[in-house]
């Protein structure tokens, strides 16, 4: 059910027990609710945006976009993404770098964000995902992103203050495609990102080697 409520002058949405059910074109999952709990979500585009808790839901992505778009983060408000399960990571076109569970794609207001989001007990249980796990870069002309993202909004946001912790994916990505953490001069990622106890098919995350990355990202913590 959805239901909606006011704390003083906050409205606050709520979506729990629901089922989505999207097929190809353009099938968005739940969007700006603030919390959104045990919930089954299989959509053809975004399936949920980081703009409130995420629990316990089970993700199906079936063509496009991303499992959490990070887009629009609220900053400095408390989120926390924990006991969720993608059973099928999948992008028609992964060469873009627009797939994949975290996702960043040089959209929303430019510059550097500093917001409160703890991400944990992941679990991306596709043994043959075709795009990767993490794919944040803050500028859309960099060779990252489609063309029509220069049209539409060449520089979006970087992020600080995010912790990626105990996130655990069967496999890489089956056609090769690496994580991406990439920034612009307006939007670096400057520290404040932490990855904790992520393994991808059975290697943990212990620098940024791994990604696809440039010269405007620093301080980022392993642990």
């Amino acid at each position: 059910h959805l239901t909606a409520k006011r704390t003083g002058e906050k409205k606050e949405t709520f979506a729990r027990w629901a089922k989505v059910i999207s097929w190809r074109a353009n099938g968005d999952g739940i969007g700006s609710a603030h919390d959104v709990e045990d919930c089954f979500l299989r959509c053809a585009d975004d399936c949920s945006y980081i703009k409130g808790d995420r629990k316990r839901c089970v993700f199906w992505k079936d063509v496009n976009a991303a499992v959490f778009h990070m887009a629009g983060i609220p900053e400095n408000v408390p989120i926390v993404i924990e006991d969720c399960d993608v059973i099928y990571l999948r992008h028609k076109a992964p060469e873009t770098g627009c797939g994949g569970v975290f996702v960043q794609r040089g959209s929303g207001p430019k510059g550097s964000k500093k917001v409160n989001v703890i991400a944990r007990n992941i679990r991306i249980e596709d043994k043959f995902p075709s795009c990767a796990i993490f794919s944040m870069f803050s500028e859309g002309d960099t060779g990252y992103g489609k063309a029509k993202f220069k049209e539409k909004n060449q520089i979006g946001s970087s992020f600080s203050g995010i912790t990626f912790q105990n996130i655990t994916a069967a496999a890489e990505s089956c056609l090769g495609r690496s994580n991406i953490l990439a920034g612009s001069e307006e939007a670096p990622w400057n520290g404040g990102i932490t990855f904790e106890n992520v393994v991808i098919a059975g290697k943990k995350l212990t620098s940024l080697k791994t990604f696809t990355t440039n010269e405007y990202v620093s301080g980022i913590t392993f642990k």
